[in-house]
């Protein structure tokens, strides 16, 4: 949706806006090595999902049956990908790794 909201700027000259997105797809990735956009993050199922596993097995092993001890929110980070950092999380996802 960023590179549609920067379409949509663009064909109305409407420079200067700083735009960032959400999921880093490689499009998005691309556009911003291309300096299209000034970042993008994302957010890895492999983080967001393994969370949730440790969480259960925790409670298993230490024997936790009521949940009560388990927190409502676990914190599940997705890097933030800038010019810098984009060339790294390209090869990361044409090799699967994230």
């Amino acid at each position: 949706m960023a590179l549609a909201a920067y379409n949509v700027m663009k064909s109305k000259n409407r420079t200067g806006i700083v735009i960032g997105g959400v999921d880093a797809m490689p499009p998005a990735v691309n556009a911003v090595l291309d300096g299209v956009m000034a970042a993008t993050v994302r957010n890895p199922s492999c983080r967001i999902h393994g969370w949730s596993i440790a969480a259960g097995v925790a409670a298993v092993v230490g024997g936790e049956k009521s949940g009560k001890d388990i927190p409502v929110s676990i914190w599940a980070d997705g890097p933030v990908v800038t010019k810098d950092t984009a060339a790294g999380m390209l090869w990361l996802q044409k090799n699967f790794l994230i």
